[in-house]
This record gives structure tokens, C-alpha cells and sequence, in this order.
């Protein structure tokens, strides 16, 4: 418990903390009761936010995806070069330069997209591990 209220991450998301600190989870039962009053204030806007948050906050999954596209993007350019080399060589150019114009915007593209999931893969590592206070301070225990 402990270690959940002192949890600093970016975004307290409860079950995405849970799993960080539990080594044994299990499922428990519990029976939800009707709202007693007024209704949810959680509109599709608000539940796409909360689950974005949850999806960026605690994985390094979208960043690795994004490196992912970057590498496949520059390897894409790469194999587009080399189509359009043999068919300048084979056929002819229909417009001088217009080849190297497209293949350099793609492969450098590639790159950049390579080289910002890096860097925010760097920046989600230090955001991770740098000390912030805690969201929730237990002022005193009853019982």
C-alpha cells in the first residue's frame, strides 16, 4: 500500500500502478451498487482523454511503434530509390529530379520519425524515474 501512495508516475492511473507494485494479483468480487444520485459526468471525450492517457502514460509501446514506422518508412525509401534507379537506367525520367526530390523527402522522413521515437523513448525512460512528489498523501490511518 505503501508503495502505491507513494507511487510519482505522470498520470495516477490505479490499475496501471497496481500491476507495477503487485507480484501476485488475484481477482476479487465485489457488487457495485446503483449510483445513488445525479449521473456520470464522463462523456466520450472525457473516457477518450482518460484512455489515452492511460495508453501513453504508462508503456513505452507508442514510441516503439513510432521508431517502428521510422525504420520501415526509411527502408521503404531506400527499396523506392533503387526501383527508380533501374527504371531511370531501363526507361528514361519523365521529369528530371523528381526522383531524387521523392526519395530523399521519404528516406529523411523515415528518419526523423526513426530519430523522434527515440528520443521520446529517452524522454518516457527519464520521466519514469524522476523524483516528483507523491499525488496522494495519507494524512492518518483510523482503525
Amino acid at each position: 500500500v505503501d508503495r502505491v501512495v507513494g507511487h510519482r508516475g505522470p498520470a495516477p492511473f490505479l490499475p496501471g500502478v497496481l500491476t507495477m507494485y503487485t507480484h501476485h494479483p488475484v481477482n476479487v468480487t465485489v457488487e457495485h451498487a446503483p449510483r445513488a444520485a445525479g449521473s456520470s459526468t464522463y462523456g466520450p471525450r472525457r473516457i477518450a482523454r482518460v484512455l489515452l492517457a492511460m495508453l501513453l502514460s504508462h508503456s513505452p509501446l507508442p514510441l516503439r511503434l513510432v521508431s517502428g514506422l521510422g525504420v520501415v518508412v526509411a527502408v521503404g525509401a531506400f527499396l523506392l530509390s533503387a526501383f527508380y534507379s533501374v527504371r531511370a537506367l531501363t526507361v528514361g525520367v519523365a521529369v528530371p529530379g523528381w526522383t531524387t526530390v521523392v526519395v530523399l523527402v521519404a528516406f529523411l522522413q523515415g528518419v526523423t520519425l526513426l530519430l523522434l521515437g527515440l528520443l521520446g523513448e529517452y524522454l518516457a525512460r527519464l520521466m519514469f524515474q524522476m523524483p516528483n512528489a507523491p499525488y496522494h498523501v495519507v494524512e492518518a490511518i483510523d482503525g
